[in-house]
């Protein structure tokens, strides 16, 4: 009777620390990915499925991996583009406001990184109040799709209150039922 009871509980022990060692490793490995250190992978697990588990996890810690490097060379792509051209560059979350303009497009109008908040409105009170009309006028007929492109010459106000000509380009981006979401574009 005892042989019967204890056994079975050294089996199921044995079982419980093996799939506990499989989970732990695949938790380390799953922190370490998420801290940017791609690449983890954890040796085999004996059961099929916890087996199928690891398999997965390898193949999706590879993908990652080559998905983080192939982003890594298209910035370094963009940032070497946009730093060859010379221009501003800006990028329009219309669900949010949130605009990232470029350290490139505040400089350009005299001003530090941290000088210009990250927001639609800080673009909109640059405009040469006698473009401002016209310029958001222009901005509306293209959000509208009536234009094919966006492409508005305007002033805008440096940081020495001198008035710049800008000549912004830009694309966009649609949702579903055509509603746009995502403008982005350059500054010359």
């Amino acid at each position: 009777l005892a042989l019967g009871v204890i056994v079975p509980a050294i089996v199921t022990g044995i079982g419980v620390r093996r799939i506990t060692a499989t989970l732990r490793g695949l938790t380390d490995a799953a922190q370490e990915i998420a801290n940017g250190k791609f690449g983890q992978t954890i040796p085999p697990a004996s059961t099929r499925d916890m087996h199928e588990l690891v398999t997965q996890f390898n193949r999706m810690a590879v993908q990652l991996s080559d998905s983080y490097e192939a982003l890594r060379r298209q910035n370094e792509r963009l940032s070497l583009v946009m730093r060859g051209t010379n221009d501003g560059m800006w990028d329009w979350d219309m669900q949010t406001g949130r605009t990232y303009y470029s350290p490139r497009w505040k400089g350009m109008l005299g001003y530090a990184d941290e000088e210009i908040e990250n927001q639609i409105d800080s673009w909109r009170n640059l405009i040469h109040p006698d473009d401002a009309d016209r310029v958001l006028n222009v901005l509306q007929v293209y959000l509208e799709g009536k234009v094919p492109v966006y492409q508005v010459e305007h002033r805008l106000l440096s940081r020495q209150a001198t008035a710049l000509l800008s000549r912004p380009r830009a694309d966009l981006l649609h949702g579903p039922h055509r509603q746009p979401y995502r403008m982005a574009g350059s500054h010359t």
